[in-house]
């Protein structure tokens, strides 16, 4: 049976339940929606003041037993199941507990005259429910939690809506990100293929270039033998063959690029003695630091292990350091080498007494066909790649390179740091 109330009661209800809603739709996110509402309840009385009261702002569909409750459940989608505790014989909460199980995202209210408290709380946390009411009902109350489940579906429908947009947003960009990472990776290929048809042509080229430079040096070096030592003749001839010369050295380092450039270029595992490579690069231009009166030194640490690098390409860049360095360094100057341990790792250094370079040489050191602003001091020729090979060889055994230098006429200072482990 409902409760029925005297007016001033009425009243005092009604001014504070206008309270309480002012507070909740304060705190109101999203407008409250029109929902289909399932009421199981075995009092007629009840379900028709229920129908009557809410009936214009929801679909309500009642029933008396648990069995057409089901029924109704099945057929309809509901947003809402109020049930009371005692559905006959039947345990409302149960039945909620059902509903939950087949559609949790159904909100549910309990209604009941039983103050078990044990029994309550047991059938809250089976049945999960929203609220609960406790008989006589409060009309007003319920409508203020039937507006509280409506906002909460309005909320949980936004936040639907903004999901389904977020992933199509996401599908959208994915789709973008593969046609570009598609669009990309044929540029990629494409280059790639115009690389190594350069790299062919190139390799191809400085090839074929050696044997006319083997016979042009023949031919050369048999001209100057039947020059009968005329000085005009054989100042030419001289001209000539330092012109051989250079594009030998030219060719030479071309090749060395091409290798070094190569996408699959690995560096070989040999096992070297630091002090040996260092002598022996110092012996390879003795001859020429002879000629200018250059002391040539070599200091190494004792304690140095052996390590892994590949020994031909190794002394290759240490080779085109020494030979910069004589190339560069006034006669009666001093070049040294010198090797030494820090934790981890290698440090050689080819340091001489030079011309020294300026910020912009140290800056632009590496690159390809870079002239330094300072000139060979014995008229020696330079290719403009040795600096470039020195930094792609280093590169492929995971060191650094650097530069130091004071200014022009105080000497320079290249640096190699190695690993003394190879890493892989």
């Amino acid at each position: 049976m409902i409760s029925v109330k005297r007016q001033d009661d009425i009243r005092t209800r009604t001014a504070a339940q206008a309270g309480i809603q002012e507070s909740v739709h304060g705190f109101r996110n999203s407008e409250p929606v029109r929902m289909r509402v399932l009421v199981a309840d075995d009092e007629p009385a009840m379900l028709d003041a229920i129908s009557l009261f809410f009936q214009d702002d929801h679909e309500i569909i009642t029933c008396e037993t648990s069995d057409h409750a089901r029924k109704l459940f099945a057929s309809y989608s509901f947003d809402l199941v109020i049930c009371d505790l005692r559905l006959g014989k039947d345990n409302g909460a149960e039945l909620l507990t059902e509903f939950r199980a087949v559609r949790p995202e159904c909100e549910r209210i309990l209604m009941t005259g039983y103050m078990d408290t044990t029994s309550l709380i047991q059938s809250i946390n089976e049945a999960g429910i929203a609220y609960y009411l406790t008989k006589p009902i409060d009309l007003f109350q319920l409508r203020i939690m039937i507006e509280r489940v409506s906002e909460t579906i309005a909320l949980r429908n936004e936040n639907i809506s903004l999901m389904n947009k977020v992933q199509e947003h996401n599908l959208h960009l994915e789709k973008l990100v593969a046609l570009r990472s598609s669009e990309l990776q044929r540029a990629n290929d494409t280059l790639r293929s115009l690389q190594h048809s350069r790299e062919q042509v190139v390799r191809m080229a400085v090839h074929d270039l050696q044997n006319p430079l083997n016979n042009l040096d023949a031919i050369l070096g048999e001209l100057l033998k039947m020059s009968n030592e005329q000085p005009d003749i054989t100042e030419l001839l001289d001209i000539a063959r330092q012109s051989s010369q250079m594009m030998r050295s030219l060719v030479e380092d071309m090749l060395s690029i091409a290798v070094l450039s190569k996408p699959d270029m690995n560096v070989r595992r040999d096992s070297i003695e630091i002090a040996t490579l260092l002598r022996s690069s110092a012996r390879a231009f003795a001859s020429s630091a002879e000629q200018k009166n250059i002391w040539l030194n070599v200091e190494v640490e004792d304690n140095i292990p052996m390590m892994e690098a590949d020994a031909i390409h190794l002394r290759k860049a240490l080779d085109n350091l020494v030979s910069n360095a004589v190339k560069y360094t006034q006669p009666g100057g001093a070049v040294t080498l010198r090797a030494h341990l820090v934790p981890g790792y290698v440090i050689m250094e080819v340091k001489d007494s030079g011309l020294g370079m300026s910020e912009d040489d140290i800056r632009n050191a590496f690159q390809e066909f870079t002239r330094l602003s300072a000139q060979p001091t014995g008229n020696e020729t330079s290719t403009g790649l040795g600096l470039y090979i020195v930094k792609k060889i280093i590169e492929l055994h995971h060191g650094d390179v650097s530069i130091h230098s004071p200014g022009h006429g105080k000497g320079t200072t290249f640096t190699i740091t190695l690993p003394l482990h190879r890493q892989h």
